[in-house]
């Protein structure tokens, strides 16, 4: 299967589960391989696929089967599999790999969305009551 997009990101220690409280290891977290993944499809959404400078597009659900424990001060490699794109919402299949190790696969839906719009209504549903 040939990549439709890649992106490699360096781990730093504030990315290890020890340091992001979702386990005690120094090892990549799975919160963080999350956050890679989906900051991936987000770059690629905003790169190729939303055409309106006015738009923007969020994370609507994902799904991640963390593999493989990765090493503090690694790369990890996002490869974008395949991507379908219904109406707003886009769909991604992803995988991480380590050093040619596959580490995770994952599903990712992202909506495009107008900002100001989004925004006005976060306004209307939380009402700070400080």
């Amino acid at each position: 299967m040939t990549a439709i997009y890649t992106k490699n990101y360096e781990v730093t220690p504030e990315q290890a589960a020890s340091a992001v409280g979702s386990g005690d290891l120094p090892v990549l977290a799975t919160p963080a391989l999350i956050a890679l993944m989906e900051n991936a499809c987000y770059t690629y959404s905003q790169e190729v696929l939303i055409e309106d400078p006015q738009q923007t597009s969020v994370g609507a659900k994902i799904e991640v089967n963390h593999l493989l424990a990765s090493p503090i001060k690694g790369t990890v490699q996002v490869v974008i599999d395949q991507v379908h794109q219904e109406g707003r919402h886009i769909h991604f299949e992803m995988t991480a790999y380590v050093q040619d190790k596959k580490v995770a696969t994952g599903l990712h839906e992202r909506v495009i969305i107008d900002p100001d719009r989004l925004l006005a209504k976060v306004d209307a549903n939380f009402i700070d009551e400080v």
